[in-house]
């Protein structure tokens, strides 16, 4: 992991790190919420906006990181969400890869 709560200009990255391979900058949005009956899934909450920012803010995570680390050519933009379970006391948690297209 490189960062985690990395303030960049236009916003902040909620983890950045480097794909296992070391070929792309990956940033990761977290979403995490208390589960309930009928409620909808954290990875719901980015929609287009939230797509359009976290683009502009991994393009300037990028152009921060970018000189030092020079194996990493590509961008990836990955959403992890969370479901907070209160009984069985168990949360879920799902990987979204490549959940934003970073063009």
């Amino acid at each position: 992991m490189l960062g985690r709560n990395v303030r960049v200009g236009v916003g902040e990255a909620d983890v950045v790190c480097l794909s296992p391979d070391g070929r792309s900058l990956v940033i990761v949005e977290v979403k995490a919420r208390t589960a309930s009956a009928g409620s909808r899934r954290p990875e719901s909450q980015v929609g287009r906006a939230k797509q359009t920012k976290l683009l502009q803010v991994a393009r300037a995570v990028q152009r921060r990181f970018g000189p030092r680390l020079r194996s990493a050519k590509g961008l990836r933009i990955d959403v992890v969400a969370v479901e907070l379970k209160a009984w069985p006391r168990r949360s879920v948690i799902r990987h979204h890869e490549h959940a934003v297209r970073a063009g």
